[in-house]
């Protein structure tokens, strides 16, 4: 009973000295190979690219507002227009002879205007009277207006130099009232046009820089943002926004509907930034290994943001920290390291 008491008592007092010894150990042991970084406050940009397409910053519908039979069409798909040039007809039989007929009542109402004023500053006709001949020449000069506009709508003419896209029309089809015949395209004003997620759009700002690339032409320019939709789509939850393109050699080549990408660059907010795989994530919060006087150290860091290069570290290292980039699974705090050649490993 006493030898084992003894013994027990023996047990109890080597115990403490070999975990001392084991940890002195493994402090003093072989050196943790390691790579590492020295950090730095930098200007962090981060790049986003959306698939879009060419368009027309003014698409201008083409309609005959009170319809009626195709009796013309001189312009086809993809021609080009100047202002005022007659692009198609209608039948205006109807409203030709309307306009004549306006327009000898206008002719009559004015010819009994001049015969009866001087009558009327005479004093020979009363003031119903002279009231009477006014009216009436008032609605026939608003009839012949009216008639005379009827007429000119039978007739569509180009608002603006452009180029045209006609629909499925045939000359002899009689069109209903405000029926689309076509579209008219400004091609002096082009835009890139591309949706972005309802968390993106408050990035983009009015005159901000595009760069475009049409992959159909192997064209690399640039634009700027000229506007964004304010109410989004209801099912995708997405904002339609607007580049103007300025590059006169780019545009002659561009048509509305080629497909093109647009990269957005964004300049982020300073910070100091650290490769994303180095940053730990511990019951505490997120931490990164350091050296601290040759020795492993863990620190633990709050971050902002991912950006290109890794994610924003805001707190727990500083300007001119060595962060261990690679290696850092089997340190341990005040472990020994060996710093190798900082070429990152494939």
């Amino acid at each position: 009973m006493k030898k084992l008491l003894l013994l027990t008592t023996i047990a109890l007092v080597l115990l403490p000295s070999c975990k001392n010894g084991s940890k002195y150990s493994r402090l003093k042991g072989k050196p943790i190979p390691v790579r590492t970084i020295v950090v730095g406050t930098d200007d962090n940009s981060s790049s986003r690219t959306y698939i879009g397409e060419i368009g027309s910053e003014v698409q201008l519908p083409l309609a005959f507002s009170l319809g009626g039979k195709l009796e013309e069409l001189n312009k086809q798909s993809g021609q080009s227009v100047k202002k005022n040039e007659v692009i198609a007809r209608v039948d205006d039989t109807q409203a030709k002879a309307m306009l004549e007929s306006a327009k000898a009542v206008l002719a009559q109402a004015e010819d009994g205007y001049k015969r009866v004023k001087p009558v009327y500053e005479k004093g020979g006709v009363s003031e119903i009277k002279w009231t009477e001949i006014n009216t009436d020449l008032q609605k026939a000069r608003s009839m012949y207006e009216s008639s005379k506009k009827r007429y000119d709508d039978c007739t569509l003419r180009a608002a603006l130099n452009g180029v045209v896209q006609i629909n499925n029309v045939e000359v002899g089809q009689t069109l209903a009232p405000d029926q689309r015949l076509g579209t008219l395209l400004d091609m002096d004003r082009l835009t890139a046009q591309f949706t972005v997620p309802e968390n993106e759009v408050g990035t983009f700002d009015i005159g901000q820089t595009v760069e475009l690339i049409i992959p159909s032409l192997d064209i690399e320019t640039t634009a700027k943002i000229s506007r964004k939709d304010m109410i989004s789509t209801h099912l995708a939850h997405t904002y339609q926004v607007y580049a103007s393109l300025d590059d006169k050699q780019a545009m002659s080549s561009l048509l509305p509907g080629m497909v093109c990408k647009a990269k957005i660059t964004n300049v982020d907010k300073k910070g100091i930034v650290v490769p994303s795989s180095c940053v730990v994530t511990q019951k505490r919060g997120l931490s990164v290994w350091t050296l601290k006087q040759g020795k492993a150290q863990r620190v633990y860091v709050q971050i902002s943001e991912y950006v290109k290069n890794g994610v924003i570290v805001t707190d727990g290292i500083e300007n001119g920290d060595t962060v261990v980039v690679q290696g850092f699974q089997k340190l341990f705090n005040g472990a020994n390291v060996e710093i190798l050649d900082n070429t990152p490993e494939n």
